[in-house]
């Protein structure tokens, strides 16, 4: 991981990592990490789940759609969660909308 993205996870006004690296980082300064369901990248790979969720990582599933029909791509995404044994409280955009302002909000007083 470079010097770059740890001083990333560690700034106050980082919400979500983005193609995830640096999980253990992540979650230490409550980072949300992308499930990236486009079926090419198919990051956080599934079999890091238990272990994310075990860590107390929450993530986020992203279609990374370039158009609309990539939001098709969701799909993907939910099965990598389901497979890695993610559930609801784990991902933030499956929680609703006062939730999530909520968690947000949260992160920003830290």
């Amino acid at each position: 991981m470079t010097e770059r993205i740890c001083r990333a996870l560690t700034n106050k006004h980082v919400t979500m990592l983005a193609h995830p690296t640096g999980r253990l980082l992540a979650v230490a300064n409550q980072v949300i990490i992308e499930i990236n369901a486009n079926p090419r990248r198919l990051d956080l790979d599934w079999r890091m789940g238990k272990f994310a969720k075990q860590a107390g990582l929450i993530s986020c599933i992203n279609p990374d759609a370039h158009g609309v029909d990539g939001l098709k791509d969701i799909a993907y995404g939910v099965g990598i969660a389901r497979k890695g044994w993610m559930e609801t409280s784990n991902v933030l955009n499956t929680q609703s909308l006062p939730e999530v302002l909520k968690y947000l909000a949260a992160k920003r007083k830290n």
